[in-house]
């Protein structure tokens, strides 16, 4: 029999480059095909957003506006707003009177803020056809609490960024950062050099590079305050053509899944009216609820079922056990958005150990791993003074917050994660009583993911 010239070791090592080919490279392909940039305009200048919807159309491109200043509108400016939804543009929230969010929320409390700028907006604005999913700050400010309360009735939250490198972000992202476009009297006046270098930034690394302007205007010399001239829009336009990038609106970020915020995962909670919250999806105006006494979620062992066009839920639940509960929904285009399965448990004898034992307190985190924040779940005895801190492994202070009262009972502490690199962390949270007489801590392993 002739000797065979297959070299035997070079044709495993073939073999096995293109299995490993074969999945790494359609990653890699996707990655690259999400890239893209999101142009977003802020205030009020209706009329003259109106005026670049050809611009738009002819370039196939499309903007978030976000809309604030909604008092005295006229009928014509949402007629307006909504063309340019139709269009394929993105109508997004900017509050009702464009007050300062974390000014507000310190003076007065979140709740103040909610009834004041985010409620009258959302109505005004849905009230005449419009979606509205996404928001943007007034001013770029925020904090952790305005946080925790907005991404309860928004998908998407848009903060402001006064410096290159600019972050960038990717599909999935609840909140982003959005750099300067304006160059009127005033204002950054990024050069356009740096703008095409974030550019070309997002589409090496497969992210999204936002963009955030006022008014845009015709070419002049001298542009007024919070103003873009349209020669530099198209500039930024034609340069996102060149790189292939894709043109995002703020609620193409959502990932087709709905989020359940509260009660978190596994939670315990006492007999009476649980409080079910999810986010909400695009296109959406209802959502499918189901809450079972089983994870299968079997027809004879789901106690709730039904349509609703909120996304929160008071039902009430005396009995004690475990219950599961689920959000699910459709949008006019066919796109289905399903919630995972999260489970909480009705347990008087346990909360009334928690609420009688002062030194004892129950935590756990949401997500885990997680990406750009994760969020503490706790339950304590009494009303405390709470401070985070975050650790590598190597035991060094990462992420620290001031020390805060929270009440007794439950609670929710929104840790921001996405400054920190991807690894392991040790999140510490401390507690002691107001008259600083007892202290307690719990640590927990937590994921960066990237």
């Amino acid at each position: 029999m002739p000797k065979s010239n297959i070299n035997l070791p070079g044709l495993l090592i073939v073999i096995l480059f293109l299995l490993l080919y074969s999945n790494i490279f359609p990653k890699n392909i996707r990655e690259i095909d999400s890239a893209g940039v999101m142009i977003t305009w802020d205030d009020a200048s209706v009329d003259q957003w109106y005026l670049i919807r050809d611009t738009l159309k002819y370039y196939n491109a499309k903007c978030t506006f976000y809309a604030s200043f909604l008092s005295g509108w006229k009928e014509i400016s949402y007629k307006k707003l909504k063309e340019l939804q139709d269009l394929g543009n993105e109508i997004g929230c900017h509050s009702f009177s464009h007050l300062d969010a974390n000014k507000f929320q310190i003076n007065y409390g979140i709740d103040k803020y909610l009834e004041t700028e985010i409620y009258p907006a959302n109505d005004s604005l849905r009230k005449h056809g419009l979606r509205i999913i996404s928001f943007s700050y007034p001013y770029g400010h925020f904090n952790s609490i305005t946080d925790w309360a907005l991404l309860r009735i928004f998908g998407s939250l848009r903060y402001t960024y006064f410096n290159v490198p600019t972050p960038l972000f990717s599909v999935g992202s609840p909140t982003f950062y959005a750099l300067s476009l304006d160059n009127g009297d005033g204002a950054l006046n990024i050069p356009l050099d740096q703008i095409y270098l974030m550019m070309e930034k997002a589409k090496l690394n497969g992210k999204i590079f936002a963009l955030y302007g006022h008014v845009p205007i015709p070419y002049t010399n001298n542009p007024p305050a919070y103003s873009t001239t349209l020669d530099r829009l198209i500039a930024v336009i034609k340069k996102a053509k060149e790189l292939g990038l894709k043109f995002y609106t703020a609620s193409e970020l959502i990932d087709p899944k709905i989020n359940l915020c509260r009660p978190r995962n596994k939670q315990y909670l006492p007999p009476g009216n649980v409080k079910l919250v999810w986010d909400s999806a695009p296109s959406l105006s209802s959502y499918q609820v189901k809450i079972s006494t089983s994870s299968t979620f079997e027809k004879s062992n789901i106690i709730f079922d039904s349509v609703i066009s909120d996304t929160s839920l008071d039902y009430p639940i005396q009995e004690n056990g475990k219950y599961f509960w689920s959000v699910s929904g459709s949008n006019s285009n066919g796109t289905i958005y399903e919630s995972d399965s999260l489970s909480f448990t009705v347990d008087t004898q346990t909360i009334n150990k928690y609420y009688n034992d002062s030194d004892t307190f129950v935590m756990q985190s949401f997500p885990n791993p997680c990406r750009n924040q994760m969020i503490l779940s706790m339950l304590s005895a009494d009303d405390e003074n709470v401070k985070v801190e975050i650790y590598d492994i190597l035991g060094r202070l990462e992420y620290e917050t001031k020390w805060a009262i929270y009440p007794k009972g439950s609670s929710e502490i929104i840790v921001k994660m996405s400054e920190l690199p991807t690894g392991i962390y040790f999140c510490k949270v401390n507690l002691k009583t107001l008259d600083n007489k007892k202290n307690k801590s719990k640590t927990i392993k937590i994921i960066k993911q990237k």
